[in-house]
């Protein structure tokens, strides 16, 4: 992936039934050894998930600094409880069915 002109790589796993569990990544940031900008092992887990409106989406996530080593730090988690999808229309065709 291409953020602010550098390639990022990002791991998502999946489970067999196709349910997001976790993505890790490298994000910028002040927790490095020293406490100076760089990258740093970020992640989280979907520890559960729930449909809306028919879109069934994670619902209990957790994320933190140096996700999947001896150093993690969590410092959000969240239980989505509701969902709104409001969709526009990517593309109109302006041809008229014949």
């Amino acid at each position: 992936m291409l953020v602010g002109g550098e390639t990022t790589r990002i791991t998502f796993w999946v489970a067999p039934d196709g349910r997001l569990r976790k993505v890790r990544l490298l994000r910028w940031g002040d927790q490095t050894e020293g406490g100076a900008f760089g990258y740093a092992p970020f992640g989280g887990e979907m520890k559960a998930e729930r449909s809306f409106g028919g879109y069934t989406i994670p619902s209990q996530i957790s994320a933190g600094w140096w996700f999947d080593t001896d150093r993690y730090f969590e410092f959000f988690r969240a239980e989505i409880e509701e969902a709104t999808f409001n969709f526009s229309p990517l593309c109109k065709s302006s041809r008229a069915a014949t």
